[in-house]
């Protein structure tokens, strides 16, 4: 059976589901029907048989595209009465988790990263009203602070109380 050839576009599309897909092969695989070790192989960077030599470039507008087919999936459910059947008949619960997926493969393939924790939210409140009252302090004293030196202040002492809660568990 001869060896099936893929083009350059279909290549950037598998690559875009790749990264969609953290990296999974055998998902990436099995989503786009593309053999499993020809997945594997272009990951790794393979590209034997390039036509284009600019394959970067067309895989990042497939990247793009394919966020913005996620984020035209997130505004069916957001919208719901827009939504295909099946969507409109699944339940909140599976509803929040095909959102969940489709909002972190979209910041996945726009390079964006995860979206700050609660706790991260809470702790850089706590570092701003901690360089507030820092500041106030310091009017009181020969050296006043402004906000963004009490916040990185806040921030050094936080790394040296790690690395001493770190050095007393050792």
């Amino acid at each position: 059976m001869p060896r099936r050839e893929y083009t350059d576009a279909e290549i950037a599309d598998v690559l875009a589901v790749l990264k969609a897909n953290r990296g999974s092969v055998p998902l990436t695989s099995r989503a786009t029907g593309v053999p499993y070790q020809t997945v594997n192989s272009w990951k790794k960077g393979n590209r034997r048989g390039l036509r284009s030599p600019d394959l970067a470039k067309l895989h990042k507008e497939k990247e793009l595209t394919l966020a913005a087919e996620c984020e035209k999936v997130l505004w069916k459910i957001v919208k719901h009465g827009l939504a295909p059947k099946k969507i409109r008949e699944a339940n909140a619960g599976s509803l929040g988790t095909l959102f969940g997926i489709m909002t972190d493969k979209m910041r996945i393939l726009r390079d964006q990263g995860p979206p700050p924790s609660e706790a991260a939210k809470g702790a850089a409140e706590a570092i701003k009203q901690a360089a507030a009252a820092l500041v106030e302090l310091s009017k009181q004293t020969a050296e006043p602070l402004d906000l963004a030196s009490a916040e990185a202040r806040i921030r050094d002492l936080q790394i040296q109380s790690a690395q001493l809660a770190s050095e007393q568990t050792q």
